[in-house]
């Protein structure tokens, strides 16, 4: 048996699915598992992936845990989205100084690698 017959108009229309990938870099925000990446990486994404390196590895041979992340929300202005995943006790973000003195553009301090990044 061939094709059905065409639709009431006689138009035929084909569609597909493109399987689009996207990398980009985050940073753990909070221990509890949420991350603050840009907006367009994630935009419309159906499943977002999410790479963490194993603590304690050195750069040759670290491991990296991987899990499915929702998206918390989104700001298409300023281009930066929060992500969440279902992890604990992560290692996070923090600056040196009492919160009450910091200032615009003061570089924060890392506790470990950035989300996505091969700097171990």
């Amino acid at each position: 048996m061939g094709p059905g017959p065409l639709a009431e108009g006689g138009a035929q229309q084909a569609c597909f699915v493109a399987d689009q990938r996207a990398t980009g870099s985050g940073v753990i925000v909070d221990p509890d598992g949420y991350i603050v990446t840009n907006a367009h990486v994630v935009i419309d994404a159906r499943h977002i992936d999410v790479s963490v390196i194993d603590g304690g590895q050195t750069r040759q041979r670290a491991k990296h845990k991987h899990f499915a992340a929702t998206t918390v929300g989104l700001d298409r202005e300023t281009d930066l989205a929060v992500l969440k995943i279902e992890a604990k006790n992560l290692p996070t973000l923090f600056f040196l100084d009492d919160s009450e003195t910091l200032k615009q553009g003061q570089e924060p301090e890392r506790q470990a690698p950035l989300v996505g990044s091969t700097d171990a």
